[in-house]
């Protein structure tokens, strides 16, 4: 019997698209409706309860528009259209600046997919989606363990995402990146002494690129002048 391929990718995307609508539409609705509510008339222990909800669910929305730009990025959409990049292309469509477009970018390189499709990082992106770390939280863990080298087997890796994520849902972003870096470098110690000599290399290389000497007469019988040195 014949499958048809190409039509059943296309109504998987039709299927996948009405979801993501629907649930987009219904968060808007959902938001419309308390646009009125008078948050002064909430106790201080609903109002801290709140904050942390509302939180939350911006990080799950935060990691579905990252995705959505990763795959905006994946298909070159900004290219096609004739922009820069995809910051820039994002900027000429939504309402953000350059900061906040950059901030996507950025968070959209977290769930970058792997050779076979698939986000290298899947437990990562479900946490990040359901809302247990934030979406800052998921760029420090990915970045740390993308530092991991080949020699590391593939197990060894998903386990030392699962200890930082359990640790991560109870830490700050700074106590996150600390735990990731000093878990990376217990995992894979050869590994992280080869990212930091190549950060390093950038490092002096880029001071070497910014060293300056500049000296010119003032017309009062001295002369003035500027340094930059690594």
């Amino acid at each position: 019997m014949a499958v048809d391929v190409e039509g059943s990718g296309a109504r998987t995307g039709v299927v996948a698209g009405s979801v993501i609508g629907e649930a987009v539409d219904t968060i808007s609705a959902a938001l419309a409706g308390v646009v009125a509510a008078p948050s002064w008339q909430l106790s201080d222990e609903q109002l801290a309860d709140l904050i942390g909800a509302v939180t939350g669910t911006q990080g799950e929305l935060s990691e579905l528009v990252a995705r959505l730009v990763g795959e905006a990025e994946r298909r070159e959409l900004a290219r096609r259209a004739g922009a820069a990049s995809t910051k820039a292309w994002l900027m000429g469509r939504t309402r953000l600046g350059y900061r906040e477009a950059g901030t996507l970018v950025r968070h959209a390189a977290a769930l970058t997919p792997g050779a076979d499709g698939s986000v290298r990082w899947e437990a990562t992106r479900h946490a990040w989606a359901a809302g247990a770390i934030t979406a800052e939280q998921a760029v420090v863990i990915t970045t740390a363990l993308d530092r991991l080298g080949d020699n590391v087997p593939l197990g060894d890796k998903w386990a030392a995402q699962d200890t930082i994520l359990t640790e991560a849902a109870h830490l700050s972003l700074s106590a996150t990146k600390y735990l990731a870096n000093h878990l990376i470098a217990v995992v894979d110690p050869n590994g992280v002494d080869a990212h930091l000599g190549r950060l390093l290399e950038d490092e002096e290389t880029r001071a070497r690129q910014l060293t300056t000497l500049t000296m010119g007469r003032v017309g009062d019988g001295t002369t003035k002048g500027a340094f930059r040195l690594s």
